[in-house]
């Protein structure tokens, strides 16, 4: 009898031990999730206001006609911009 609640008491302490180490292995991951998400947000930040300061930049030395407009422009984001933003 005392070694059946020792061998109960071990499996116990093996659960909580494993449950333990089973949610701080999720919270790290849910920590790595948050940063990769707030550094994408910030390159995706970064990377908006380039494209609208190259625009304002073509614009004013008045090569705004070379920029790809409709769906030249969209082909172009997604055989080269897609890949690197996903």
């Amino acid at each position: 009898m005392i070694r059946q609640h020792q061998e109960e008491a071990a499996a116990a302490s093996a659960a909580a031990a494993l449950a333990a180490a089973t949610e701080a292995s999720l919270e790290a991951e849910r920590d790595r999730e948050r940063h990769l998400l707030h550094d994408l947000g910030d390159a995706h930040s970064s990377g908006v206001s380039g494209d609208i300061k190259f625009q304002q930049d073509l614009e004013s030395a008045n090569l705004g006609s070379l920029t790809p407009r409709g769906d030249a422009a969209e082909s172009i984001k997604q055989e080269f911009l897609f890949p690197f933003i996903v």
